[in-house]
């Protein structure tokens, strides 16, 4: 059937089909269509859907009621699973077809090297701290008047502050105080820890702890010296902060635009502040050459050679992103607006875009040359 209306291809409306016009192409069966340029597209087969749209499934109505009074909080990506924070439950699903695996209430902390979630929740005496997947505690924090702040990479430290600003770190093992780990004090911060992101080793670089302060500071907890240093302030504090493009770097925004501080110090300005709605997150690629920004109405990529935006998607409510694979591709998930465990996976690996590209189109790229694949 030759298209010449838009009702003639109704199915495919509101889809991205690129520079491929369907009029004057063909309706094939199997709610397909033919372009003239020969693009074949399928209506009625989402591809790589899967693949870049995680959607949790929850089966109780009484979870979906939650969900519309909740938003989520935190995300973390494990091997085959996705620890998704909603409100006060955290609730794990299956990465591959979205299927809700266990929910216990808690606040979610981490993924730890080892693979398991940690998380931390509290009772009359103390704030236990419990492994998600089976509920074990595995340590505790005394019942006082603080801020859970993170644990490090390995679940054996958990990192918060008391109301004077003292940072403090404390072993997690069960009945850790009596078998002789005590809470120790490692500063006395000028202001409240409101933000903390993992930074992993990298370098000379061994592994920490990014944090975000409500007087400008940013600091960086170092893990294997328990030790916290001062790299610098935000004006007037840090929308986001993150690690930057090479060890030791971080990356942050604040009211003056986009900022790259090196290991050595020097601050550099790599984007301008702008008149549109601020970004409330960043990811830096492995490779450093380039960085994503989220904000309430788009996600956009950020040349930091060029030191431009070279492109961007109008992404309503996607603010955050938490990493996806070990090759730098990140979801991007809302954490300001109602809604469940849902988000949109942001492909920066070869490994995923070559996975995507097989599962889209026939065509491949062989030593140069476009091929057919068989």
């Amino acid at each position: 059937m030759p298209l010449s209306t838009p009702g003639d291809y109704d199915e495919l409306v509101g889809k991205d089909l690129g520079p491929y016009s369907p009029i004057g192409g063909w309706k094939l069966k199997g709610h397909r269509f033919l372009t003239r340029d020969l693009v074949l597209f399928n209506a009625g087969d989402r591809a790589a859907a899967h693949m870049l749209h995680f959607q949790g499934q929850d089966e109780s109505a009484a979870a979906e009621g939650k969900m519309q009074s909740d938003s989520v909080v935190a995300v973390e990506r494990g091997e085959g699973e996705l620890a998704f924070q909603v409100g006060g439950d955290i609730r794990l699903y299956a990465v591959l077809d979205g299927k809700r695996v266990i929910s216990r209430p808690g606040h979610l902390l981490r993924r730890c090297r080892s693979g398991r979630f940690l998380a931390w929740t509290h009772d009359k005496t103390s704030f236990p701290l419990i492994d998600v997947a089976s509920g074990a505690v595995v340590g505790a924090a005394p019942l006082e008047p603080l801020l859970v702040i993170g644990a490090d990479s390995g679940c054996t430290a958990l990192y918060t502050q008391r109301l004077d600003g003292t940072l403090v770190v404390s072993p997690i093992a069960p009945n850790a105080t009596a078998a002789g780990g005590e809470a120790r004090a490692i500063a006395v911060a000028d202001g409240y820890v409101f933000d903390a992101r993992p930074s992993p080793a990298r370098g000379s670089f061994g592994p920490g702890l990014w944090l975000a302060l409500s007087s400008g500071a940013i600091a960086r907890i170092d893990e294997q010296s328990a030790s916290v240093r001062v790299v610098g302030y935000a004006s007037p504090r840090a929308f986001a902060v993150a690690d930057g493009p090479h060890p030791g770097d971080v990356a942050y925004v604040d009211a003056t635009g986009v900022i790259v501080q090196s290991a050595s110090g020097k601050v550099d300005r790599v984007l301008d502040a702008s008149a549109e709605l601020p970004w409330d997150d960043l990811s830096v690629s492995p490779d450093g050459t380039s960085m994503l920004l989220a904000s309430a109405d788009r996600i956009a990529a950020l040349d930091l050679g060029r030191r431009e935006i070279t492109g961007s998607l109008p992404i309503e409510g996607k603010g955050r992103f938490s990493p996806w694979d070990k090759d730098g591709s990140v979801i991007a998930w809302s954490f300001d607006r109602v809604g469940g465990a849902e988000g949109l996976v942001i492909p920066r690996g070869v490994p995923l875009a070559r996975q995507i590209a097989a599962a889209v189109s026939n065509l491949a790229v062989d030593k140069g040359k476009l091929v057919i694949r068989r």
